[in-house]
């Protein structure tokens, strides 16, 4: 299990490397629907508007094949459509992307760094943009943000991209000169990224200034951010994937907040560091889950599951903890002050 769950009304939606969609009771655990996709893999996070649940899958393994985005109702599971991502170009195996809402359909990347925009109502394709990336199949893609009518997409071909959401057209571009390594995040006027040659990435929405620095490590998987912070994963070096530190650096990118490295041997296994009100929350390949100050990164609680923490979700006072072999933990926050 890698894509993050979402969870909504009295229910979480969770896609599963097994084929399925599952939705589950929040209270119990039961599983109200599940929808059989055959053999997709989901590891690109869900998501709903509405009555709505869109999921991304990728590619079967071995196959050369379509992988489609679902729309399927919450409360019953019943697909409403599902738009397949062959054809776009040559190859299309799917979208390991999480995706993104904005005022003129729903979006995501491909696994041959073209992010497409989709009609949420009846999945048909609005437009698509294709970065200059010249290999055929990249099996990792940055996720993109939106803010207004713009949509901001780091690319494999070394470029940021800020495109028009509505029809796709580029608005500007700026070369960063090395592809992108973690989602692109929005904060207080600005997006941040990380880049597989260490570095990390503040440029204003209008692309007119950039801020660049350098970072120990290469930076990972997703970026998240808060007000005042940024929060990402590093691994030791470029092409790595597993992750051994978590870092915090303030939004001017001047001052590195705290780093903290996994314990006992571990690496940090989950997509990227949670924040949760005060803290951020990280989990690890050995089943620890971790809540750190999100200003010093002190350890302030912590506890032990069966098996590597992949994803996370939360609803108020509980956790939604989901693993890589496939059991998802509901853990209540209630007295955590």
């Amino acid at each position: 299990m890698y894509a993050n769950p979402v969870v909504t009304g009295n229910l979480l939606y969770v896609g599963s490397c097994s084929g399925s969609v599952f939705a589950l009771n929040l209270e119990t655990g039961k599983k109200e629907w599940e929808y059989y996709t055959g053999d997709r893999s989901f590891h690109g996070d869900p998501l709903y508007i509405d009555s709505v649940l869109f999921i991304p899958s990728d590619w079967p393994p071995f196959k050369n094949d379509a992988s489609p985005i679902y729309a399927l109702h919450l409360l019953t599971g019943k697909l409403i459509w599902k738009t397949d991502m062959i054809g776009l170009s040559e190859l299309g195996y799917g979208v390991t992307t999480g995706l993104i809402k904005t005022s003129h359909g729903i979006q995501g990347v491909t696994t041959q760094d073209e992010l497409v925009c989709l009609s949420a109502s009846d999945g048909d394709i609005r437009w698509k943009f294709r970065t200059k990336y010249d290999t055929t199949l990249s099996y990792w893609n940055s996720d993109p943000v939106a803010s207004g009518d713009t949509v901001y997409f780091a690319g494999q071909d070394g470029i940021v991209y800020a495109l028009n959401s509505l029809d796709g057209v580029v608005l500007w571009n700026r070369d960063i000169g090395s592809p992108a390594s973690t989602s692109v995040v929005f904060s207080s006027g600005a997006i941040y990224f990380g880049t597989s040659d260490g570095s990390i990435h503040r440029i204003w929405l209008g692309g007119e200034k950039q801020v660049s620095k350098k970072v120990n490590g290469t930076p990972g998987f997703k970026m998240s951010c808060t007000n005042d912070a940024i929060f990402f994963l590093s691994a030791k070096n470029e092409g790595d994937y597993v992750m051994k530190t978590v870092h915090a650096y303030d939004l001017s990118l001047d001052n590195q907040l705290w780093e903290l490295q996994a314990r006992n041997n571990a690496n940090w296994s989950i997509k990227k560091a949670y924040p949760y009100r005060d803290y951020v929350i990280v989990g690890d390949s050995k089943g620890g889950v971790y809540f750190l100050e999100s200003r010093s990164g002190k350890i302030v609680y912590s506890f032990q599951l069966e098996g590597q923490i992949r994803s996370l979700d939360y609803d108020n006072e509980m956790l939604y903890i989901g693993t890589i072999n496939g059991i998802v933990y509901a853990v209540s926050c209630k007295g955590l002050n």
